[in-house]
Parts: C-alpha cells; structure tokens; sequence
C-alpha cells in the first residue's frame, strides 16, 4: 500500500502546553493509526488496542481472550522464535506489557529510539501472521493459571469474582474472563483449543477492529511510513462470510453476538443491567460484607448506569459525576469524611 492510499483523520485536540505533534489516519484495510512526534523522549513506544474482550469469549472457553492475547507474544512468521520480542526490548533498554478487559485487549511496548524500527516490526508481525504454536499453546495456559493462582489472594480481583458471582448469568459481565487450567485444559483438549485460538484471532484481529499509535522522536512522515509499510499487510476479511463453517468457528461466532458493540461510531447499546434486584433476591439496595486477607477497611458504593455515548466524551455524565464526587477540595465529600 503506497502512502497516498490513507484517508486522514481529524487531528487530536492538544492542551496549550503540549509539545507533541500528531497525525491521524486510516489505511485501506481499515486500521485506525496515530503517529506522535515527540522531539524531546528517548523512546519510541508502541501500542495495538483491538477492540474486543472476553465479552466475546465462549462460555466453554472462558479465558480465551485472555489467553489470546499472551499467545500473540509467542512468535510470527516472520520472527518463530518465543523469546526474541522479550530479549530484543531487554537488549535495548525496551519494557512491554498487555491486558484485556471486557471489551478490548491492549498490546503496547516502548524502546530506546534508535532500535525503534525493529522493534516495531516485530511488535506488528503478531498481528500479521502469528503462529499459535502447538508446543506454545500447551505451555503458555501455565502462565494463565499461574496469573489466576496470584489474583486467589488480591482482594479487589476476589471482590470483582464475587460481583460477577452476583451478575445476571446470561449477561456478558458474569463471564470469568482471566481463564485458567481447567476452562483452558491442553490436557485434554489441546488441537481444539489452538483451533479456538486461531478461529478467535480469526474472527475478531481484523484491521477495522485494530487501532496502533506509534509515538516517538522520529518524524511523522517516517513514523506514518512504518506503520503504512507493516500494517496495510493485514488483509480486511471481516465482511467475508465462508461458506461452511466449522463448529468452533460457529462457537466464537455466537459468543461474539453476546458482546455488545464498543465503537465510537456507534451508538451505546440499549440499557441491560447486569444487576438487577431480582438476581439479589428482590430488594435494592444491599449490602455485602467479604471478609479481606489484608488488614483493611473499605466500602465501596456500585449504582448500575447506562453506557456513555463515547461519540461526545466532553458531555459524558458519569465522567461529570465522578469528578464532583472524587473532588477533594472544600466542601468536598472527601473534605467532609476527613473532618
């Protein structure tokens, strides 16, 4: 894809006191791309958020998000082997780091800027092509149980279990979305859970659904350049129907209709609380007591509300409210617990 084959996008609004200069743009495939100029950072950083989560895992697969995302890391075709992405940011003063939430999963990872080029493009082949490796697929669901061993004893990951415990159980929200060795079981079940893998990255890694913002010294035409060059190789099979399709591909097709829509260029989805004072016995509000491993004392007040429309984010009521009540100043909710 040549450079002239991007439609440009609105520039950011910029504080006065940024320094930074930007350039958004679309490529054909459909990829979202920021370039940031950064004339006074060492590094390069580098982020790929694709819009989807474990709303959209299979309820026979819970974790396959999650599991996903750490498969990504482990190879492409380009680069086969497991720990080059790891050694080559170690070699050069370089840190990485991914999550998934409910509805998207973040990739990002930054570097000292003169091995910036590199490492991008190793960053951007597990989105072109990554392997998804027998022998990768069966040691890496060790490190999901072994997140989800940690999260047993963190108090707030023990609260949000409860509350997803407590959730409407055909509601997206209820869904265990870390994984672990059992609802992940290479064991038994290993060819069909890289299928699943395969099926999912498939499905849902398609260009409209990926957004990549590169930010650097570098200029805006040779940071544009590199993202032109890497990710217009991704081809847009979203609108693709295949004519027969195999059971785990129907599987990841029916979850995915479980997870609401999460665009800017959409409306918010129709109100559906995962709570309602019917799943809490009919009386609202209530209280629940957990029992803490750490020494401590917190309460926390949970109001359902509905989505905010992310089209107009200067005009979002939850974010208005949350700031009036987070103030800290006087006269504040804070002041008045203080006093």
């Amino acid at each position: 894809m040549s450079e002239d084959e991007v439609t440009a996008l609105p520039t950011p609004i910029q504080g006065d006191a940024d320094w930074r200069s930007y350039r958004a743009f679309r490529l054909k495939n459909g990829v979202t791309c920021l370039a940031v100029h950064d004339k006074e950072s060492k590094t390069t950083g580098m982020s790929c958020l694709v819009n989807v989560g474990a709303a959209a895992d299979p309820r026979e697969l819970s974790g396959l998000a999650h599991f996903c995302e750490h498969m990504c890391f482990l190879g492409s075709e380009k680069y086969p082997g497991e720990n080059e992405y790891k050694r080559f940011l170690s070699n050069h003063g370089g840190r990485s780091n991914a999550s998934t939430s409910m509805h998207v999963t973040n990739y990002k990872c930054e570097v000292l800027a003169d091995h910036a080029e590199h490492a991008f493009d190793i960053f951007s082949n597990f989105f072109v092509a990554p392997l998804f490796t027998l022998s990768g697929t069966s040691r890496e669901v060790n490190a999901i149980d072994s997140e989800n061993s940690k999260n047993l004893t963190n108090d707030s990951r023990r609260r949000l279990q409860i509350l997803k415990a407590l959730a409407d159980p055909d509601h997206y929200y209820s869904k265990f979305s870390t994984g672990n060795a059992i609802t992940l079981d290479t064991e038994k079940n290993l060819e069909w859970i890289r299928e699943a893998l395969l099926a999912f990255h498939r499905k849902h890694y398609q260009p409209p659904n990926m957004t990549v913002v590169l930010a650097g010294p570098q200029s805006l035409d040779t940071l544009q350049h590199w993202m032109v060059e890497r990710y217009s190789k991704i081809p847009n099979r979203m609108n693709e129907e295949k004519k027969e399709k195999t059971e785990i591909e129907k599987l990841i097709d029916q979850a995915a209709f479980e997870a609401p829509p999460n665009s800017l260029e959409h409306p918010p989805p129709p109100f559906h609380s995962a709570f309602t004072p019917k799943q809490q016995g009919g009386n609202w509000p209530f209280l629940l007591t957990t029992k803490p491993l750490k020494s401590m004392r917190k309460l926390v007040l949970l109001w359902p509300i509905p989505s905010n429309d992310n089209r107009q984010p200067d005009q979002s009521a939850s974010n208005i409210l949350s700031h009036l009540l987070g103030h800290e100043g006087p006269g504040s909710v804070f002041a008045v617990l203080q006093d």
